[in-house]
């Protein structure tokens, strides 16, 4: 059962690429995200999904994009907070500049 989102969300069409980031909850894509993605199905443009996480997940992409559904998605970008820290501001930057 996933939690109800309590903000109406503006049109999003009007926007060419929407970034959606969340939490990594054990391996997987937030609650709150997941039904995000579930209501904005109609979205023409692409989503580009972030993350932060304890530890390395290796299936949060995957995740998100069966999450999204029939949105278009592109690769996202995942940050680490334990152990080796992978942030790094210019790997941020190259990927804001592909989207």
């Amino acid at each position: 059962q996933l939690p109800t989102l309590t903000n109406s969300l503006p049109k999003l069409n009007q926007y060419d690429v929407i970034l959606v980031g969340g939490p990594v909850w054990n391996g997987n894509v937030a609650a709150p995200v997941i039904e995000f993605l579930r209501n904005i199905q109609e979205y023409q443009g692409l989503i580009a999904p972030f993350s932060t996480a304890w530890s390395d997940s290796d299936h949060y992409q995957a995740n998100f994009v069966n999450w999204a559904g029939r949105l278009q998605v592109a690769d996202g970008f995942h940050i680490t907070t334990h152990g080796s820290h992978q942030f790094k501001a210019n790997n941020l930057a190259a990927w804001l500049r592909k989207l």
